[in-house]
């Protein structure tokens, strides 16, 4: 961990020589047995570090949050990067960095195969984010996160998921914000869905959204 800190992005390649031994000890049946409460939380915040260190290398998470072949790699991924957001400073919330992680969760979010779980997982790192931004990053974030119910209405008009999940966010958004820019911007947005889901014009209208 000491290591990855002083060489920071350049401790990129050493990681994926190290992940096997992580893999190891993580996956084995003793694991319990041979390690201390203590060393293993120690593991999981070492390895939250080293991916904070590396800055730039953490993007090859890329693959596995837009894994299309398993819900279950696709919720693993974003819920390292969940535990690595709860570490990182704010240093850590560049422009890129903010932009990249919001795009992967929409990714999630917009996925036709969308699972509860992983919904929440995507909506729960896109609250964290939501409060390093900037008034146009989060106007942003807000249309994103509009376009993904009209999404659902147009090419899943049986299902509700994406737009419940992006309701629920919306109204975090708005009770958790202090900016007033934000917060209008959020109902601005919003509303025109809400109202539609109120009228019932939706092809099925789920009861979390009446």
């Amino acid at each position: 961990m000491q290591i990855s800190k002083i060489e920071g992005d350049a401790f990129g390649a050493r990681f994926r020589l190290i992940l096997p031994s992580l893999r190891a000890i993580l996956t084995s049946e003793s694991l319990f047995a041979d390690n201390s409460e203590r060393t293993i939380s120690s593991i999981c915040y070492g390895i939250a570090s080293m991916l904070q260190s590396m800055g730039e290398e953490a993007h090859s998470l890329e693959q596995l949050m837009k894994c299309n072949g398993s819900s279950t790699i696709r919720l693993s991924a974003a819920c390292l990067v969940g535990q690595c957001l709860s570490h990182y400073d704010l240093a850590f919330f560049t422009a890129e960095r903010v932009s990249q992680l919001i795009a992967w969760c929409c990714w999630q979010l917009r996925d036709k195969l969308l699972t509860e779980d992983v919904a929440l997982q995507a909506s729960k790192i896109l609250i964290v984010i939501s409060h390093h931004l900037t008034d146009e990053q989060f106007t942003s974030l807000v249309e994103k996160l509009t376009s993904i119910c009209r999404f659902e209405i147009s090419r899943q008009p049986n299902v509700s998921l994406k737009r419940a999940t992006c309701f629920k966010m919306a109204a975090a958004l708005v009770v958790h914000e202090e900016n007033s820019f934000k917060i209008e911007s959020t109902i601005e947005q919003f509303l025109p869905l809400l109202t539609r889901e109120m009228n019932r014009k939706s092809s099925k209208v789920d009861p979390l959204l009446m």
